[in-house]
């Protein structure tokens, strides 16, 4: 495990009093802007969970249903540590409910269950995380809208939740509370869920599919719902799959991209609108190595490390800085040192070799983490600590009055015993957000409209000293 190397911030304030400088400095410890320090990120619906190298875990984004597992149902806009523990090596997550394994092979979930999605039981929701039965020989897990999967080290696989359209493919379509094992193949290998439809690899290389058909999402050339697995064409060289909530990706042993399903947005990327009910495969190019698909938007990533992306682009989830639908694939930026892609319901998240995260796309619930509400359409680097710690925020009580805090678009700041002389705001990556002069001791108002719900640090300067106040936007 790599051990980084800390240093200590400054943030260095000025303050105009007779031409002096103050440095306020937040102690905490920060990893250098070169590196990186995340090892696994999976986009949910509205929320992301990663892993940093240290084996601890991270959520952030929508959290109505407790599944960032922090133990609230507060959405978050920066990640935030889920826990203590650092021996978390795999994710999935859904719309609203989150999956987990451990490196000793125990499966783990939290947040929404009204399907039973997170297989403990019940139908009541968790906003941390839980143990789910005692076997420890889980190896891969995965988790779309209200249902999951997994698979475990004797090839088998498992499934549980929402099964409304045969999607957990036991060959009826009633719930399930706790995993079952789903027909008595030993042999899979690989699996990928749309909202209510799913995919599955085995180790011979031939393609599955079951639940949900109204849009052709199955491949197997019908419409037609299917509760049990069905094999889809005669091929053994499939190698990859993913599913985005009506339509399908796959690629080759070749390096040949298919796609099939939905395509109201461009999202199969055959330069139409047409839906598909058999793969077809999508352009001549034989490099594409890694696939993953939103909403109504896909990705892909070739094998020089570049990353493509076509379908949906309404709120940026394309990331080629505009928000214009792609009917085929197109570059997203010069880059060629992408690691991984995950593609939430319209926002997109990123690996890069150097274990740097980024994000872009929809941000109505802070899921891009960047400290913001306010959708991005091109990839913004999601930083691996917050920089301004609260634990570092001092004042003297009596030296000035800030009011109210919690705030909407004003605050008031009373000096009481010394003359102001600077105010500045800043937010949680240590960014200066406003900054006025204020040479008086009266009650001064400092507007702070165009705001994201998030704290930010106050500082106030004069001629002598400087204080600091953590402020919440409400």
């Amino acid at each position: 495990m790599r051990k980084w190397k800390t240093r200590i911030i400054s943030i260095r304030v000025l303050c105009l009093g007779h031409l002096l400088f103050f440095i306020l400095y937040f102690q905490i410890p920060v990893i250098s802007a070169q590196q990186g320090c995340w090892k696994e990120v999976v986009a949910g619906g509205t929320y992301v969970l990663a892993i940093k190298e240290d084996g601890s875990l991270w959520a952030w984004g929508n959290n109505n249903s407790g599944q960032l597992g922090d133990e609230s149902n507060s959405s978050k806009n920066v990640p935030v540590p889920v826990g203590n523990d650092t021996d978390w090596i795999k994710l999935a997550a859904g719309f609203t409910h989150s999956l987990a394994l451990k490196t000793n092979g125990t499966l783990w979930a939290w947040g929404g269950n009204a399907h039973h999605q997170l297989g403990d039981g019940t139908d009541s929701l968790r906003n941390t995380p839980k143990q789910i039965g005692t076997e420890s020989d889980w190896q891969r897990i995965f988790a779309e809208a209200n249902h999951s999967f997994a698979i475990k080290k004797d090839g088998t696989i498992w499934g549980w939740g929402y099964n409304g359209t045969g999607q957990l493919g036991n060959g009826s379509n009633k719930d399930l509370d706790k995993p079952t094992q789903i027909g008595s193949a030993n042999d899979w290998l690989q699996m990928a869920m749309g909202l209510n439809h799913t995919l599955a690899l085995k180790t011979d290389g031939t393609l599955w599919a079951w639940g949900q058909n109204s849009f052709g999402q199955l491949g197997d050339g019908t419409n037609t719902n299917k509760n049990t697995p069905v094999k889809i064409g005669k091929a053994t060289d499939w190698l990859a799959i993913a599913a985005g909530d009506y339509h399908s990706l796959a690629l080759k042993k070749d390096g040949s991209l298919w796609t099939w399903g939905l395509n109201l947005s461009n999202q199969l990327g055959d330069s139409t609108t047409a839906n598909k009910n058999a793969p077809e495969h999508i352009g001549m190019d034989a490099d594409w190595l890694q696939i993953s698909a939103g909403e109504y938007h896909s990705l892909a990533k070739k094998k020089n490390a570049s990353l493509w992306a076509w379908g949906s682009n309404a709120l940026g989830a394309l990331g080629d800085g505009t928000n214009t639908n792609r009917m085929v694939p197109i570059s997203i930026d010069t880059a060629k040192d992408w690691k991984k892609i995950t593609a939430g319901q319209l926002h997109t998240m990123a690996l890069k070799k150097d274990s740097t995260l980024w994000a872009w796309g929809n941000n109505t619930y802070g899921q891009l983490g960047d400290a913001t509400n306010i959708d991005k359409n091109s990839p913004q680097r999601i930083p691996c600590n917050v920089i301004i710690s609260t634990n570092n925020i001092h004042h003297t009580e009596d030296r000035f009055s800030v009011y109210p805090n919690p705030f909407d678009e004003l605050i008031y700041i009373q000096a009481n015993t010394d003359l102001m002389t600077m105010i500045q705001l800043f937010d949680v990556y240590g960014r200066l957000i406003r900054q006025e002069k204020a040479n008086c001791k009266n009650a001064y108002p400092f507007h702070l409209q165009n705001l994201n719900s998030s704290f930010y640090v106050l500082v106030i300067c004069n001629d002598q000293t400087k204080e600091s106040y953590k402020l919440i936007k409400n």
